[in-house]
């Protein structure tokens, strides 16, 4: 084990890691060194083009050639003539990486600019001559600019006299084969597999490693390249006898690096790396490309104002190297002997002893547990106030029957959860014993009782811990149906059920339990509870006082026999520790908070973690970190010159770090607000300041631009500028103004030249890259982000959210439509858009009560003037005709809409404390809509049936007064019908970082909503069109009847002007209902898409109460214009007793 002080992540706490997480029963620990990790992407990273290396599948548009002639390699780096980079050290090395193998020969040529500054290419020359040496036909071909192999399609290419076999170093990598085999285009031909072809062979549409190529296959007999075998000689068939081409034997020559045969050709087609025997071609490469960690060139920006300090020197923990008792020898012996385990060396008796995880046993810890993996975690939101400053003890149990087999306790406490979230894992074994055994033998091979009979089950005991008491508020009981696999995972979340401490249903009342016991409710199962026996008392019926529960476990514990299980001895007692003690018995104090190890304005929780890996935990206050709190967050101090910045709605700020591998970039903080912030602060726990900050606008629904705020090649603590944000363009704009055609295949490989062409240039982006220029504008390095990690969903309407901090759930803008408001765009502002929550939710309680006084009051009104006019409807001869039963429904209808405006001025009131339900938005919504519009209807129904009476007075049909009835169901149920929608779409919705319940339509669809539009409008104005239409035409009616009678002596035209004088009261109930509605709907269109002021609001409501006037008005409307009505109200008891005014008024 090396543990070496100058690593950051050295071989020790890899062990700390391990054994954190796998010794540690309940594995809430966490590796802090695996934040920086790379998760896995299917994007592949900007420096994985053009490093010779295939990355996309099928096509290779990775490495082509021709594109990659535009890309710029790091400056550490070799380019080939292909443009592909690679590293120096593998430059004249004997194995070709370059896809034209100009990294192995001709480089003595003219080198690029690029290689020209290359440190060690000179040396790194010389080895070429070395490698070159070892190639075939070494007196034939001129290896300055020829490369030796046999050639392709050609009739023998073993007769080399007439078929010589070189071709020219331009011909390499060209997608030719010119070689046999194709072994000049090994790194652009692909095997049977698609990767490289590299040293495969192939033949007759098969592939054979490199290795067993010649020694056994198909290619053995059929591939020229295994020329130098002959089977039938066996003098010289081994596996590296050679056979040269003048039928000399050469025994054991075969790729030995040296020239045996006439022309060397016992040295053709070999490799020079043994790693090829194990691994794929160039794997090792592929290996070092993947862990090799770039430098990374940012730009300073702003240049001249960065008023920064460096980072103190990292303070990292030395550790030493113990020199273990046990020699080399000793200690080799002890490495596997424990299997899983791990072992542990007892010097006094020179022997050792296996300390097996949780999932081994034996005493090499050779055999595997049966055991239950459980993950579980205490859902806080559903535990009762009372309960959230308690902590908790839960003894979870595994039970055969009655019977405890194996037990874990773990404590909670909800001021540690509130900061941090812990899932318990931990393992409940299955007992060992050969009782045990021999009963999961029989229960195996008994499928019937597998079947119907669970007699494993698992309990988790609840206990409250206070100062002075523990309380047993429940379990949960979960039966185990799979108790047959030797592994089997429980995973529960334990919620407390919405009938807990509810006396009424409280399935322990009365209690049902003997003296020894207490009644405990199940708490996943309903109505059902068990008798838990109290301290010291065990038995089904907890019959049994155990009296060494008297003095092993302190007096404020509660002893439990039999609840450590057979696994951990079934002789002692399980004691229950009080608040603040802990141990096997209760007697030992938890102090490990008293010295407050978490420095001042910090609060100290103690966790009984059992392994002592974190006896406490530290809640910071807000400028601190650590485990401890003995960190103080260092500031990132912007201030914006916003000279530049006009007219931006949202703005996000992001700041980011790269990951440790650079390929991406990794998000530490992100803030949004509205406009842009004149000063923004990042106060951050690392011990750098993000190295890049950006800046993200929006100024519509779908436009956003982003900037630059700062960007640092050096890590630096504390970071105060002056910042005028630069703009980072989307790079179709700058090809575009650089008059290169885009291509979403090949734009990347043009990256590099934006940067170069243009000095001016620090940034810019595509949906996948976040690009920055390098220093001197040599370059740019290219991370994979998150485009749309800004993006959230809690906007309603079609509007755009936008979030800030990723873990806040509530921290994010809503950026709305035209003519839209609201935290989360939930308002409309739409004519006829504007709802009773839209206008009133945001008005303080007492204006909201005042409302609901004033709907109190015309409901009283309308009560009692419809109770006139329903006792009136009510008798006989008033619905002698169909107008009767309209006008009595329509009555009827007129109170239930007033009494529905009132629950509905309620249920603001109501959902302002959060005391609503989605249930009750959607039927309150969808019956005032009905019952107010059916009036309308209904109304305009008595008006037709009028004339339908004048013009047809013998029609038999008309004097059927069910008629009516029939038209009011089909009415109503068209109404239903009609405002169907409002049932869908009518939600309820949350208000972040409030109690309040909002009662919104939510028509997303445009559609949706235009119906909405067009559906008020038509009950509104249908209905007054249908009654004017109507009453005018039963004057006219009238008139001309009239008119056939006077002789002449009379026109028509001073008839129906007379008809309309004597008739005129008939125009009052369709005059009322549109005057009433007339206001609402003028404000409605005048007022749309105009930010609401409390004026505007008030004048809005005003007239929504005005237009149910109708409704209060219903005796006046539909009773006092008749005198027959009227004759029938006197008629009744109320006018009769009560009401002898309105009599004697109308008498006169």
């Amino acid at each position: 084990m090396m543990c070496k002080k100058d690593n950051d992540y050295n071989e020790c706490q890899s062990l700390r890691y391990y054994i954190g997480n796998s010794s540690i029963i309940n594995g809430t620990f966490k590796d802090d060194q695996d934040e920086d990790i790379d998760r896995s992407s299917t994007l592949k990273p900007f420096r994985y083009y053009c490093d010779s290396f295939w990355d996309e599948a099928i096509t290779h548009t990775d490495e082509d050639s021709s594109e990659c002639q535009m890309w710029i390699c790091n400056e550490e780096q070799f380019q080939c003539r292909t443009g592909q980079c690679i590293e120096v050290e593998w430059v004249c090395h004997g194995e070709w990486d370059c896809s034209d193998a100009s990294d192995e020969f001709n480089l003595n040529g003219n080198l690029s600019d690029h290689n020209k500054n290359l440190v060690g290419l000179n040396e790194r020359k010389t080895k070429c001559l070395t490698y070159n040496a070892f190639l075939p036909f070494f007196n034939i071909c001129n290896f300055d600019y020829e490369y030796p192999c046999y050639r392709s399609n050609v009739s023998n290419p073993l007769n080399i006299d007439e078929y010589r076999p070189c071709i020219n170093h331009t011909q390499i990598g060209d997608r030719i084969e010119d070689c046999y085999g194709g072994i000049d285009e090994k790194n652009v031909f692909e095997d049977c597999q698609s990767n490289m072809l590299g040293y495969t062979l192939q033949c007759n549409n098969t592939c054979q490693n490199y290795n067993d190529a010649c020694l056994r296959g198909n290619c053995m007999n059929s591939s020229l390249l295994c020329f130098y075998r002959n089977e039938s000689i066996s003098s010289c068939s081994k596996a590296k006898d050679v056979i040269c081409l003048n039928g000399t034997c050469i025994p054991n020559g075969r790729c030995d690096k040296i020239h045996q045969c006439l022309y060397g050709e016992d040295e053709h087609w070999c490799t020079l790396h043994t790693s090829l025997s194990d691994f794929a071609y160039r794997h090792d490469k592929r290996s070092f490309q993947l862990r090799h960690i770039p430098e990374v060139h940012l730009l300073n920006f702003p240049k001249q104002n960065h008023r920064d300090f460096q980072i103190k020197a990292n303070q990292q923990t030395n550790f030493k190297d113990i020199p273990s008792q046990l020699s080399e020898k000793e200690l080799d012996g002890l490495l596997y002997v424990c299997n899983q385990g791990f072992p542990a060396s007892i010097p006094a008796t020179t022997g050792f002893l296996c300390l097996c995880p949780p999932t081994y046993y034996g005493a090499f810890c050779q055999f595997l547990s049966d055991r239950l993996s459980i993950i579980t975690h205490l859902d806080l939101t559903t535990l009762p106030n009372e309960y959230l400053t308690n902590s908790f003890i839960i003894v979870a149990t595994l039970h055969l029957n009655n019977n405890i087999e194996d037990h874990h306790l773990f404590y909670i406490n909800p001021s540690i959860l509130t900061h941090k979230s812990i899932k318990q894992r931990f393992y409940l074994l299955y007992s060992q014993t050969n009782n045990s055994l021999q009963y999961k033998r029989e229960r195996y091979f008994n499928g019937t009782d597998i079947l119907n009979h669970h007699p494993y089950s698992v309990h988790f005991d609840i206990f409250s811990l206070t100062n002075d008491r523990i309380d047993e508020l429940g379990s949960f009981i979960y039966p185990i149906y799979f108790d047959f696999l030797p592994v089997f995972r429980l995973a529960t979340i334990l919620r407390f059920p919405p009938w807990f401490r509810n006396s009424t249903l409280d399935p322990c009342y009365p209690d049902p339990c003997n003296e020894n016991s207490s009644c405990i409710p199940i708490l996943n199962q309903n109505n059902s509870f068990r008798c838990s026996c109290k301290s010291g008392y065990r038995g089904n019926n907890c019959q049994n006082h155990y009296s060494e529960c008297e003095s092993y476990c302190a007096p404020t514990a509660l002893c439990r026999p039999g609840y450590r299980g057979e696994i951990n001895g079934p002789i002692l007692p399980l004691c229950i520790c009080p608040l603040g003690s802990f141990g096997p018995r209760c007697y030992i104090r938890n102090e490990v908070c008293e010295s407050n190890p978490c420095g001042m304005n910090s609060t100290c929780h103690a966790t009984y973690d059992p392994s002592g890996e974190k006896p406490f935990f530290c809640v910071c206050p807000q400028q601190y970190y650590g485990d401890q709190c003995q960190y103080e967050k260092v500031p990132v101090y912007i201030q914006m010159n916003l000279t530049s910045l006009t007219d931006i709605a949202v703005s996000v700020i992001q700041f980011y770090n790269t990951t440790t591998s650079a390929i991406s970039l990794k998000l530490l903080d992100q803030q949004v607000t509205h406009g842009i912030p004149k000063i923004i602060r990042y106060n951050h726990s690392k011990e750098t300041s993000p190295p890049i900050a950006l800046l993200k606008t929006y100024d519509k629904l779908t436009n956003w631009k982003y900037f630059i705020l700062y960007s640092q090649s050096r890590s630096t603590r504390i970071i105060n500028i002056t910042s005028t944000p630069e703009e980072c363009p989307n790079v179709l704009i700058l090809l575009s103004q650089m008059n290169i055609k885009s291509s979403s295949t090949t734009n990347i490989f043009k990256y590099h030249q934006i940067c170069r062409n243009n000095t001016n240039q620090i940034c810019f982006y595509d949906r996948n890259y976040f690009c920055f220029c390098r220093q001197n504008h040599y370059g740019v390095d290219c991370f994979q982000y998150d485009l749309l990690i800004d993006k959230c969903n809690q906007c309603f309407l079609n509007g755009k959210c936008i979030k800030g901090d990723l873990e806040d759930p509530n921290d994010f803008i809503c950026l709305c439509r035209s003519c839209h408001q609201g935290r989360l765009c939930e308002f409309s502002l739409e004519a006829f858009g504007f709802t009773l929550d839209s206008l009133l939710i945001s008005s303080l309680t007492i204006i909201q009560s005042i409302y609901i006084g004033l709907a109190f009051i015309l409901f009283i009104i309308g009560f009692l003037t419809n109770l006139c006019a329903f006792v009136t409807f009510k008798r006989k001869q008033a619905r002698k005709f169909g107008v009767g039963n309209y006008l009595l429904v329509t009555t009827i209808l007129n109170q239930l809409s007033l009494f529905c405006l009132f629950f509905k001025f309620l249920h603001v009131l109501l959902g302002a404390k959060g005391k609503t339900n989605d249930i009750s938005c959607k039927i309150i919504s969808y019956l005032l809509s009905i019952l107010t519009r059916s009036t309308y209807w209904l109304t305009s129904w008595v008006t037709i049936d009028r004339l339908f009476i004048v013009l047809y007075p013998t029609s038999p049909i008309l004097k059927k007064p069910m008629i009516s009835i029939y038209i009011i169901i089909i009415t109503l149920f068209i109404l239903c019908l009609m405002h169907f929608h409002e049932v869908l779409f009518y939600k309820t919705i949350h208000e972040p970082n409030s109690p309040t319940l909002l009662c919104i339509p939510r028509f997303d669809e445009t559609s949706i909503a235009i119906y909405n539009r067009i559906n008020t409008l038509i009950h509104y104005l249908l209905p007054f069109s249908i009654q004017f239409i109507s009453i005018t035409l039963l004057i006219i009616h009238a008139a001309r009847s009239r008119s056939k009678t006077s002789n002449n002596k009379i026109t028509l035209r001073q008839l129906i002007k007379k008809q309309l004088f004597v008739q005129k009261e008939l125009y009052i109930t369709p005059i009322i209902i549109i005057v009433a509605a007339l206001p609402q709907a003028i404000l409605s269109f005048s007022l749309a898409c105009i930010e609401l002021n409390d004026f505007k609001r008030h004048l809005l409501l005003s007239t929504f109460l005005l237009s149910y006037s109708p409704q209060i008005l219903g005796f006046i409307l539909y009773v006092v214009p008749s005198s027959v009505f009227m004759n029938e109200f006197k008629q009744t008891k109320l006018a009769k007793k009560y009401l002898h005014w309105i009599i004697k008024s109308s008498s006169k």
